[in-house]
């Protein structure tokens, strides 16, 4: 017996969770309004962005893939390259300036 999971609910599970990250990084931004904190919330909207993209391509237009023409790169990869630079950013802001090379704030 196999569990069938349908393709469109799992990318809905993936929005829905990418929401709750990006809430809880807003929420964290607003307390320690720093740039560390800046980019990680900006990593969890572009995780967000990716995964609506993704989404739509799935229900609206049957797993075709929207590309940005000037690019021809799939945006919903174009928005994890950013996801992943915003993250590298936020790790790599201010390595090694304190304590012997740990993160500040981490």
């Amino acid at each position: 017996m196999y569990l069938v999971i349908d393709d469109g609910l799992v990318h809905i599970a993936l929005v829905s969770l990418s929401i709750v990250l990006l809430v809880i990084s807003l929420l964290a931004y607003s307390r320690r309004q720093n740039t560390r904190f800046l980019f990680l919330t900006l990593g969890f909207f572009f995780l967000f962005l990716s995964q609506v993209v993704s989404l739509y391509e799935v229900f609206l237009l049957s797993d075709y893939l929207v590309i940005i023409p000037v690019l021809g790169v799939h945006l919903s990869h174009f928005f994890d390259l950013l996801m992943l630079l915003s993250f590298v950013t936020a790790i790599a802001r201010n390595w090694g300036s304190t304590n012997k090379g740990a993160v500040d704030g981490f």
